[in-house]
C-alpha cells in the first residue's frame, strides 16, 4: 500500500506548528505523549493546549520534596528511586534506554493525569509519558530526572459490538483491544507486534495487519480524550477541538496526552489464514524479485511482510537455518482474514 498525502500550500507544516508552541512545560514525545500545535488554517488552538519539546528541563531532586507532600499531589500510586516496583515501572522495551526518573505517577484514571500535569507545570518539571512502553529507538517514554506520567494501569477496553466502536485507554497494550474485539468478530488495523501500545502506534499513524484492507490506525480513530498542557481533561473529534483532532492523527511530538481512544471496528475473524516462508539468503536475490511481482497480484485482505534478518530460534523456523548463528535469511509473513463468504 502506498499513500501519497499533498498538504495545501496554506497550512502550516508540522515543523512550523512545534515552531510556534507556547513552552508552558517541558516534555519529551513518549507512549501516549504529544506535543504542540499552534494554529492550522490561521485558527489559533486555545491556550494550554500545547505541550512544547524540551529545551531547558529542571530536574527534580527526590529529597526535595517529602514523599507525604508528593504523595497528597500525585496519589498513593508514587514511586520514588527506593521503591521496590521503581525499576520495573522505569524501563521500556528498548533495553537500550536507561533513565532514572526522580518520580514516577502511575495513574489510574484520567484525573491521576491531570494532577500530575498540575503538578509538573507548577514546578518546571521534564515530563515523560509511558503508554504501552514501547519506544523501539527514541526513548521518550521516559527521562532522567524529571516526572515520568505512567499509564500502564490504565487498560481498560469497552466494546459496543451493536456500533463497532471500541473505546480503550491510554496504557493498553494490542491484545487487549484485540481480545477484547475478537470476542465479537471484530478488530480495528493496529499494529504488528504485540507489545506495542495502542497510544504511541495510533498517534503515529499507525500501520498492521489489516491496513492493505482498512488503512492506517488513525482512519479508524473516532475520537480521543486528551489532557491538554493545563491539565485540563478534553474531547477531540471531527466536531470538537477538531484542528486538535487533526494534529494527533500522525502528527507526533506533543500535542497532549491521550488517556483514551474511541475506535471504528471491522468484521475480521476470529478464524485468520496466516504463516511464514522462509528462504536461505543465497536466494534473496530471486525471491525479492518474485515477491515484487507477486504482491501486486494479491487482494487487499492480504498483507505480505518481506524481511532479510538473521533466522529468528522460533519452532516454525526450520533447524537448517537456526542451527548456524550467522545465518541469515528472507522470510515472508503472510496474514488474510477470510472473505464474508467463506
Amino acid at each position: 500500500m502506498c499513500r501519497i498525502f499533498f498538504r495545501h500550500r496554506d497550512l502550516p507544516t508540522r515543523r512550523e506548528q512545534r515552531s510556534r508552541a507556547n513552552p508552558e512545560i517541558n516534555f519529551r514525545n513518549g507512549g501516549s505523549a504529544e506535543g504542540s500545535l499552534a494554529r492550522r488554517g490561521g485558527r489559533p488552538i486555545p491556550k494550554g493546549l500545547g505541550l512544547p519539546t524540551q529545551h531547558s528541563q529542571r530536574p527534580l531532586a527526590a529529597p526535595a520534596l517529602s514523599q507525604a507532600i508528593l504523595s497528597a499531589v500525585l496519589g498513593r500510586r508514587l514511586l520514588l528511586p527506593h521503591d521496590a516496583d521503581y525499576e520495573s515501572a522505569r524501563r521500556i522495551w528498548n533495553g537500550m534506554i536507561d533513565r532514572r526518573p526522580a518520580v514516577i505517577a502511575r495513574c489510574a484514571v484520567e484525573e491521576d493525569v491531570c494532577r500530575a500535569v498540575r503538578f509538573a507545570r507548577r514546578l518546571g518539571l521534564l515530563v515523560a509519558v509511558k503508554g504501552g512502553g514501547h519506544n523501539v529507538v527514541a526513548g521518550n517514554a521516559t527521562c532522567d530526572g524529571g516526572l515520568m506520567i505512567d499509564l500502564s494501569l490504565m487498560r481498560g477496553v469497552k466494546i459496543d459490538p451493536e456500533r463497532r466502536l471500541a473505546t480503550v485507554e491510554g496504557g493498553c497494550l494490542l491484545p487487549d483491544l484485540d481480545r477484547a474485539a475478537q470476542s465479537w468478530g471484530l478488530a480495528t488495523p493496529a499494529g504488528i507486534v504485540s507489545t506495542t501500545g495502542v497510544g504511541g502506534l495510533t498517534l503515529g499513524g499507525g500501520f498492521g495487519w489489516l491496513s492493505r484492507k482498512f488503512g492506517l490506525t488513525i482512519d479508524s480513530l473516532m475520537s480521543a480524550r486528551l489532557v491538554t498542557a493545563n491539565g485540563e481533561g478534553i474531547n477531540v473529534g471531527p466536531h470538537e477541538n477538531e484542528d486538535l483532532f487533526w494534529a494527533i492523527r500522525g502528527g507526533g511530538g506533543n500535542f497532549s496526552i491521550a488517556t483514551a481512544f474511541e475506535f471504528r471496528l471491522h468484521p475480521v475473524g476470529p478464524q485468520m489464514f496466516s504463516g511464514m516462508i522462509i528462504r536461505p539468503f543465497d536466494q534473496a536475490q530471486d525471491y525479492l524479485r518474485f515477491h515484487r511481482e507477486f504482491v501486486r497480484t494479491l487482494p487487499d485482505e492480504l498483507t505480505v511482510w518481506m524481511v532479510i534478518r538473521y533466522a529468528p530460534r522460533f519452532p516454525s523456523c526450520p533447524p537448517m537455518f537456526t542451527d548456524v548463528s550467522s545465518s541469515r535469511c528472507p522470510s515472508s509473513t503472510l496474514a488474510i482474514p477470510p472473505r464474508e463468504s467463506e
